[in-house]
């Protein structure tokens, strides 16, 4: 997910994904990039979005304030 005028983006962190070293030191250089060049990546995953939403989509709303 982007919000372009905050330069924000959302990641959904898969645990399949990430257990591969090489992807995880990918995602950390990508990270890294995208904050040098004035972006916010907010990270959650599925855990997160099924088990309790409502903090997910309360610590997004707090980042996309504050970006205004």
């Amino acid at each position: 997910m982007v919000f372009r005028r905050e330069k924000v983006i959302v990641e959904i962190d898969g645990w399949a994904y990430h257990r591969d070293l090489r992807a995880f030191l990918r995602d950390a250089r990508r990270q890294n990039a995208l904050m040098a060049a004035g972006w916010i990546v907010v990270r959650t995953n599925w855990h997160e979005l099924t088990g309790s939403p409502e903090v997910f989509v309360d610590g997004l709303r707090r980042v996309l304030a504050a970006r205004v």
